[in-house]
């Protein structure tokens, strides 16, 4: 699900290995490669210990004849391991035609989310929970390294030519595209991150000194996303503007932006996250431009250009007040409400149950929360952070706050042998320890949206 929360873009920003670990990189036979470019050919490669597949090394040429998609992802990327089951189902459907193959960037100088046996344990419970049969993986790091890759989704299309059809972050990456681009038709993907153009708006286009207000609301086509706070858009050096931008968001972002000064927050903005409830109440007929966040027909890019002395957050807010009742037409007010939220909660003897016996500490996913997805062991672990591991996984926690009450403290032991993102799944489990998930109601502020 896309948003600034929902929408989950994590970037790795790959350094050059030392020249001794390149020469022990065995993954390409190319000391140096040309780089992948949409119409042209593809620069061949190799890559040997391929797991799940019929052999142990392959190169472009034993995959000519037979569509190809490299996709590339690592540890830190949620949007990429969120894929892995469309991306197998895909391959189920279109196996006679297509051979997907996942690289994982793994490198043990590059830090935690690269580390190759921290991922290899986490794909592979992944995919045995996830049932991802159909996917060949490799872990390699010469080939992100030889053609600059430094955002991730990266998916790259190449036809039985070898000739390279596309370029992807793979967000719009389905079945009916891929059998239309089989057939022969034109056929456009989202493009990677650095591919994409800013929005610039009415901010960075009015040269024109007599230009004294402007705002502009366009519909989202490819460009960058842009979601900086309006504290952010005011303050830094190097983004200062007079006015505010923002593109590829939600409908509800934006008005949250104007109405509370914010579109997204996590519970690392406690006072947000606390006290104001992400998403609106609905009260008009067609909520669809608000529920429909997956499609891009639903995003927005906004601007508005203002002299610098009516530059002020309260200032900004009242524009976009203004702009989105003239756009829209929907009346909206700040009320209290009492809203649903979820809760991690503790029954009598859970804290014994989950103390922990020996002092040592042990963990199989790392230390990052999405390293999580499959599922976690952990020893000696901070009983604080819980709440993280399970909210940051479940797509339920996505726009409904969830709370902390179990009054868990000091260190713990817990195994959670579960996927994840399946609520009834980790709420099973808690359950051994006398933990739960539940719901309740908490009031809170929300906006209320009428016709």
């Amino acid at each position: 699900m896309k948003n600034t929360t929902l929408i989950f873009i994590l970037f790795a920003i790959l350094s050059t290995s030392n020249n001794a670990a390149m020469a022990q990189d065995n993954n390409s036979l190319s000391e140096k490669m040309e780089m992948p470019e949409v119409g042209k050919p593809m620069p061949d490669f190799t890559l040997d210990s391929i797991e799940n597949f019929k052999t142990n090394k392959v190169s472009l040429q034993d995959l000519k004849g037979q569509w190809l998609i490299l996709d590339f992802w690592f540890l830190g990327c949620p949007s990429c391991i969120s894929s892995f089951p469309k991306m197998n189902e895909i391959q189920n459907k279109l196996s006679d035609k297509l051979q997907i193959v996942l690289l994982a960037a793994v490198n043990d100088d590059k830090g935690e989310w690269h580390r190759s046996e921290t991922t290899k344990i986490f794909y592979r419970k992944l995919r045995n929970k996830q049932d991802l049969s159909s996917l060949p993986i490799i872990y390699d790091f010469k080939l992100y390294k030889d053609w600059s890759i430094m955002a991730m989704p990266h998916l790259i299309i190449i036809d039985p030519d070898g000739i390279v059809r596309a370029i992807t972050d793979g967000r719009d990456l389905t079945f009916e595209k891929l059998t239309a681009l089989f057939k022969g038709n034109e056929v456009s993907f989202f493009p990677v991150r650095s591919d994409r153009q800013e929005f610039l708006g009415t901010n960075n286009k009015m040269e024109n000194q007599n230009v004294i207000f402007n705002s502009i609301l366009t519909k989202y086509s490819q460009e960058e996303f842009s979601n900086y706070t309006i504290d952010y858009q005011l303050n830094d050096s190097n983004y200062k503007r007079k006015g505010y931008t923002s593109s590829g968001s939600l409908l509800y972002q934006l008005y949250n932006i104007a109405y509370i000064g914010y579109g997204d927050w996590g519970r690392d903005n406690k006072v947000l996250y606390d006290n104001y409830y992400k998403f609106p109440i609905l009260n008009i007929k067609d909520k669809v431009p608000f529920t429909n966040v997956e499609s891009p027909k639903f995003w927005f890019n906004y601007s508005f250009f203002v002299p610098a002395w009516m530059e002020s957050k309260g200032n900004i807010m009242k524009f976009m007040q203004r702009d989105l009742k003239n756009y829209f037409g929907y009346n909206v007010r700040l009320e209290e409400r009492e809203m649903d939220v979820l809760a991690l909660i503790a029954n009598e003897g859970a804290a014994e149950l989950l103390r922990n016996k020996d002092g040592k500490f042990y963990s199989d996913a790392g230390e990052g929360y999405f390293v999580a997805t499959a599922g976690f062991k952990k020893r000696n672990f901070d009983a604080r952070h819980l709440i993280y591991y399970l909210g940051n996984n479940l797509k339920e926690t996505i726009l409904t706050p969830f709370y902390d009450e179990s009054g868990l403290e000091g260190k713990i032991d817990i195994s959670i042998d579960a996927l994840m993102t399946d609520l009834n799944q980790v709420r099973i489990e808690l359950q051994k320890y006398k933990l739960d998930i539940v719901q309740k109601k908490r009031r809170m502020k929300v906006l209320v949206i009428s016709e």
